[in-house]
């Protein structure tokens, strides 16, 4: 779990036009789909990183994270600036809602899910931590209700926390 952990931060830190495939988990979007995405299971939007396969889960031996550490030692550029999410997520909200317009509900579900754990510290989220919530059927209504606060502009991004918090 640890090792799979690093392959995903890897791909966060270093940038890179393409990693190698992560020889662990597997999920159910098209080789084409997975191998159009450089950050694979991963995507960012505006600094927000999501898992973009709603299937995608672990499987296998975890490979040694010393094969991505070394590739990036090699091919990748360490980023110049920590992530750096928007201020105000309804623009990503926004768009993650357009991309799930065209999605499997699971996958909608799953998108709105994560964006609503990453402004948990600012919304009333309840029971996010629960694998299973991401199934919720008022998901759209409550990042509806939470994206009012942060279109307020009474939040802002906490770099030293690496959360949104209250102005």
């Amino acid at each position: 779990m640890n090792s799979t952990r690093i392959g995903l931060l890897i791909r966060v830190l270093f940038l890179s036009p393409v990693f190698p495939r992560m020889q662990v988990g597997e999920g159910d979007l098209p080789d084409d789909i997975a191998a159009s995405m450089p950050l694979y299971p991963l995507t960012l939007n505006q600094d927000v990183p999501l898992l973009a396969d709603p299937s995608f889960g672990l499987t296998g031996k975890a490979e040694d994270p010393l094969r991505q550490i070394e590739f990036c030692e090699q091919e990748c550029a360490l980023r110049s600036a920590p992530l750096a999410p928007a201020t105000d997520l309804s623009f990503v909200v926004r768009q993650v809602s357009s991309m799930a317009v065209s999605a499997e509900p699971r996958s909608a579900s799953l998108l709105q899910a994560q964006l609503l754990r990453l402004a948990k510290d600012v919304c009333d989220v309840p029971s996010s931590g629960n694998p299973e919530w991401f199934l919720h059927p008022g998901l759209s209504r409550m990042l509806e209700n939470c994206m009012s606060v942060f279109q307020s502009g009474a939040v802002v991004w906490d770099p030293v926390r690496n959360a949104y918090k209250h102005r």
